[in-house]
């Protein structure tokens, strides 16, 4: 029997996710920490997911039935005011978290009562739960063997994340609930929910949101969203100058720093950028050249200057590894002989 007031509240916004959802109750299931309820909020499915998830018949998971209101943030914002605990999540339906992160961070809020939030990192898989790698994504990454890296070049500060427009991962930030009545639900008009958020979160103190260096939680890309997608490409282009709008109002407005908005901009179009290189979309850079060029006010030398860096940041090092690949073999075949060799010559 679930606690009349769980201590941790899990609220979970879904939209035809029947192919996925299951597997992330399982892995909710899985946890080492129990003492929490799960809340779905479901958008309207016109799948199986509601058929899904009534077939987990464990008392702390809750469905939420909504017609069709396609707004991500009103969705989440649901799943919150239907939250009973003392900690809060919001996750997503197809991601899979790892048996101890609720312990994990549930106990990090525990000890340090003084902190608003905390947040922690993820790897990736596929459409089938096998792991793989981002192409640019540099802030954390597993290597060959497994084992998880934080890249050294990452701080918690504000420069940070203007820089570098990384916020954290909502999908791993547990919060007391005492942070939300502060800082308020999801902004139903944000362009960007999960990052208006993340900055109202740092704006209202940013000291007192901590993050802990380890994967929690499997994010899970779906390819097709890297694809030759142009139209959900040109959406996301539309939307750089009214999200460097709104970033530029919580950083100057409430965080009270200066921050020129161009730069936002320019920043946004460069991470379009090396995200279309890193996935060899060539075909997708004129679409992004056109855009600068007439709503950003961005010089063409600048764009040719930056794309010139982010194709050599991005694709020099697997071209020089492709190249000297063979020379390693070779290397490494003269090497086994010459071992043989010197073995054959000691032999008496």
């Amino acid at each position: 029997m679930p606690s009349q007031q769980p201590t941790v509240s899990i609220s979970m916004p879904a939209y035809n996710a029947g192919r996925y959802i299951g597997r992330t109750i399982e892995s909710i299931l899985a946890q080492s920490f129990q003492d929490w309820e799960l809340i779905i909020v479901d958008d309207g499915s016109t799948d199986n997911t509601i058929d899904v998830v009534r077939a987990f018949s464990d008392e702390r998971i809750r469905i939420v039935p909504n017609p069709h209101i396609g707004n991500i943030s009103t969705i989440r914002n649901i799943g919150l005011t239907e939250s009973k605990g003392h900690y809060l999540m919001s996750v997503d339906a197809d991601d899979l978290y790892e048996p101890d992160a609720l312990e994990t961070l549930r106990d990090y809020l525990d000890l340090n009562p003084d902190c608003t939030a905390v947040y922690a990192f993820n790897t990736f898989i596929d459409q089938d739960d096998q792991p793989i790698s981002i192409p640019g994504y540099d802030i954390s990454w597993l290597d060959e063997q497994g084992n998880f890296h934080l890249n050294p070049k990452f701080h918690h500060s504000w420069r940070n994340i203007l820089d570098d427009f990384y916020y954290g991962q909502l999908q791993s930030l547990m919060m007391p609930r005492a942070t939300l009545d502060r800082i308020g639900l999801f902004n139903e008009q944000a362009i960007a929910e999960d990052t208006e958020f993340y900055l109202r979160l740092f704006a209202d103190n940013f000291n007192g949101v901590r993050f802990i260096p380890k994967p929690v939680y499997r994010h899970r890309i779906h390819i097709t969203s890297f694809s030759n997608d142009i139209s959900r490409l040109q959406e996301r282009l539309d939307n750089i100058t009214l999200n460097a709008n709104q970033v530029h109002d919580i950083v100057h407005g409430m965080a009270g720093l200066s921050y020129p908005k161009s730069a936002l901009v320019t920043k946004q179009y460069k991470r379009h950028l090396s995200i279309q290189l890193n996935h060899r979309n060539f075909h997708a850079l004129p679409v992004i050249f056109r855009h600068a060029l007439a709503n950003a006010n961005m010089p063409l030398g600048s764009l040719l200057f930056v794309t010139l860096l982010e194709g050599f940041r991005v694709i020099a090092p697997g071209f020089f590894h492709n190249l000297l690949r063979p020379v390693g073999r070779k290397l490494k075949k003269l090497f086994i002989r010459e071992n043989r060799f010197q073995k054959r010559v000691m032999t008496p």
